[in-house]
Parts: structure tokens; sequence; C-alpha cells
């Protein structure tokens, strides 16, 4: 996305630090807006391709979007610490851009995810570590087991691994193209998840619960 130009640059030096920490604010917000309208945007496009039969293409937009998060992260970080040399020297003054920032995602759906975004900027521009005091008040706040609930669904997995299972999980989205042979496709599934994750030697200690995230 397009950013900052000359006649910012000198408001934002003429304004002081005060401004400059709003205005980093409100770029990391549409930087965070960009990467989540795109993050929204590719699983109706792959499962476009994908009910096309145009497998490569569905592939690769499964692929972005897993790298999208990523991408977005370190670009706008080197931008920052380039554009921004006063606060990447010090990262005391990220308090006052974090203030603003959370003051302006307040009370929006994606709140959590655009402040989780905010801090993996930091720990980018600081080189720091995760830290859970970043998120545990945050989280505390905004996020319920119903928000979840909306989010997942569950199966319960006690002895094996059922084709119907896998069939359930299938029809979750709603393809607007059939499947060929679904009871082929769940047959193979099954087939796969016990040869790689070893399924029958960990279903023999424990059951298993796998959660389909409603990623769409």
């Amino acid at each position: 996305m397009q950013r900052d130009n000359t006649a910012n640059k000198v408001a934002l030096q003429q304004g002081g630090l005060a401004s400059q920490f709003q205005y980093v604010a409100e770029l990391i917000l549409k930087e965070f807006e960009d990467f989540y309208r795109q993050f929204k945007e590719i699983p109706e496009l792959a499962k476009q391709a994908f009910e096309e039969q145009n497998h490569a293409r569905s592939l690769r937009l499964s692929s972005r979007r897993l790298q999208l998060y990523s991408i977005s992260i370190r670009e706008f970080s080197n931008y920052a610490r380039a554009e921004f040399s006063e606060l990447a020297a010090n990262e005391e003054h990220w308090n006052a851009v974090e203030n603003r920032y959370v003051s302006l995602v307040a009370g929006q759906y994606a709140a959590d995810l655009a402040v989780a975004y905010l801090h993996s900027v930091r720990r980018k521009i600081y080189h720091g570590e995760w830290r859970v005091e970043d998120y545990a008040n945050y989280r505390s706040k905004y996020e319920t087991d119903e928000v979840m609930t909306d989010q997942l669904i569950r199966f319960e997995v006690t002895d094996l691994l059922a084709i119907e299972t896998v069939k359930k999980m299938l029809k979750i989205v709603d393809f607007r193209v059939p499947f060929e042979d679904i009871e082929r496709d769940a047959e193979r599934i099954v087939r796969r998840a016990n040869h790689n994750l070893n399924l029958g030697a960990r279903l023999a200690e424990d059951q298993l619960t796998i959660e389909v995230f409603l990623a769409g």
C-alpha cells in the first residue's frame, strides 16, 4: 500500500513526537486493515479455484494466505525502522504509539487480531521476544468462549477416524459445485491421516479432538 510522502514527513517533524506517535498508530492500523482485507478475500478466491478444479491456483492462494501476515509485518517493520528512526531507537516511545493504536481499534470486530498485529510489529522493530503480558489483559477483556465457539467446529474421535466424520467436515464449506465422489475423497483422507499422523497408536492412548477452523 502507498505510504508517507514528503509533505507528511515535514508536517510530522514540525509537530514533534506526539504527532509522530499518532501518525504511526494510524499508519499501523491502515497496514493492518490492508492485510485483513486480503486475508478475508483469499478464501473465496481459493474456493472458486478449487471448484473450477484449478488446484494449482487454489494451493498458491492458500500458501499466500499463510504467508501474508509475516510478509506484511516484515515489510512494514523495515519501513518503520527506516522512516521513524527516533521511535525505532527508543522502545519506550512505543507505549505512546500503542496507547493511541488501542484506542483506535477498541470495539472493532477484529480488535484482538489488530492488537496482535501491533505486537508483532513491535517485536520485529525491536527484535524482542513474545511477551505474555502483551496479550493477557487484552484477551481477557475481548475474548470469550462464545467467540471461539463461533469460529470452531469440534469433532471428538475415540476409537478411529471414521469416513462419516470426515464427510461431515468436507460438507462444512458450502461449495457451489458438489464433490465428484465424496465417499472416495473421505476414504483417502482417512487413509492419509492414519498413515501420516499415526492415529491408531495415538487413539490407543487417548481420544482426540479435531478442530475445524472457519477461516473463510
